[in-house]
């Protein structure tokens, strides 16, 4: 009797634990699922943000454009994530090209810098005051993310402001209230 009991317990045990692993395995399913859902929603609408910033913006390369040997040559970094496979850089604009998404991919313009007055983003210029930005920023849609006082460039700044949308980023390179330069990057969060 007593070898039955056990013996059943042992079962049930193994039911449950068997029925509670398929469950997990389902949920997961579905969590990886919406998860992929959601990264294909904003790849798909930083490219379509990327399309406005381009149309609306005076600058040499593409966001979210392809490298050609026109706007800068591949090249293979010894460093891995580190170094750019493409970068350019001529007049006030600089960019470089990263895998974007990160699975599954191509190469694109993922960051641009501008530094001189002459070139914009969004109708931005070098040297405009913060007040004007967040008007900009908020006519099109991006939300101030953060201001940080952490700012590694050998420029005369004293803080940077963010705005998002997605996976686009507008970094703005500040002194008091002025802008020094500028950034618009595209990556997952």
């Amino acid at each position: 009797m007593k070898i039955k009991m056990i013996g059943a317990m042992i079962i049930l045990t193994l039911g449950l634990i068997i029925t509670g692993c398929g469950k997990a395995e389902i949920d997961t399913g579905n969590a990886n699922t919406n998860n992929a859902k959601s990264n294909n929603d904003n790849v798909k609408e930083a490219f379509e943000q990327a399309k406005i910033i381009n149309e609306n913006s005076h600058i040499d390369v593409e966001l979210l454009g392809r490298p050609d040997e026109s706007t800068g040559a591949a090249s293979e970094g010894g460093l891995g994530d580190m170094v750019p496979p493409a970068t350019y850089s001529e007049g006030g604009i600089t960019a470089y090209a990263f895998v974007y998404p990160s699975e599954g991919g191509g190469l694109y313009w993922t960051q641009v810098y501008v530094e001189d007055e002459e070139h914009d983003l969004l109708g931005i210029h070098v040297g405009e005051d913060i007040s004007d930005i967040e008007k900009v920023m908020e006519e099109y849609g991006y939300h101030y993310s953060e201001s940080t006082d952490r700012v590694y460039t050998s420029k005369d700044v004293d803080h940077m402001d963010i705005y998002t949308q997605g996976d686009v980023h507008f970094c703005y390179y500040m002194k008091g209230d002025t802008m020094v330069f500028m950034l618009v990057t595209v990556y997952e969060e």
